[in-house]
């Protein structure tokens, strides 16, 4: 029976065996400038999470794990991660992202990497979004002949310099893409 008593006291501090099948929670983790998003609304997007955190610094990435209502947001640094979770600790309420409140924390994780996702432009700490380096262009019913020569001299009139034009072919129209510094 001593074993057995010892065994329970080996019990991790947030699992709870006696509830109603309550989930085990993490324990906290060691700071980091990745934050662990629980409880989220269904419908919360990335830009709903990236402009929640923007207030605090830069974000840099955001995972968003939509079957579990969870997510992970990168922060510029770990002072800006702790600088978030300290005002809503300080505020003593939860914080509420689309009408739900949520629980945030630090992550384990120390960086969020995410495949095949598509382009996106951050916001900004003051929420409005940052400029991008591609432009779209579509041509349409060109009078004279358009070509790459054509659109660097064009393009290379307004701002840095180009890295590279690409341009496609389709009936009627010239879509191009043109990347810049």
């Amino acid at each position: 029976s001593i074993l057995f008593s010892e065994a329970m006291d080996l019990k991790r501090p947030n699992e709870d065996f006696g509830g109603l099948g309550a989930k085990r929670h993490r324990i906290d983790a060691a700071p980091s400038k990745v934050l662990y998003f629980r409880n989220l609304s269904p419908d919360t997007t990335e830009q709903d999470l990236t402009q929640f955190c923007a207030s605090f610094g830069r974000v840099m990435n955001i995972l968003r794990l939509k079957e579990k209502n969870q997510a992970f947001a990168e922060m510029d640094s770990i002072a800006s991660a702790t600088t978030l979770l300290n005002f809503f600790s300080s505020v003593g309420n939860k914080p509420i992202i689309r009408n739900n409140p949520v629980d945030i924390q630090y992550s384990s994780r120390q960086q969020v990497t995410v495949e095949n996702k598509p382009q996106t432009y951050p916001v900004g700490q003051s929420g409005e979004e940052s400029l991008g380096t591609i432009l779209h262009l579509t041509i349409a019913n060109p009078i004279h002949p358009v070509d790459c020569d054509i659109l660097h001299h064009i393009f290379s009139q307004y701002g840095g310099a180009v890295l590279r034009i690409v341009f496609f072919l389709k009936k009627g129209a010239h879509p191009a893409l043109g990347e810049y510094s």
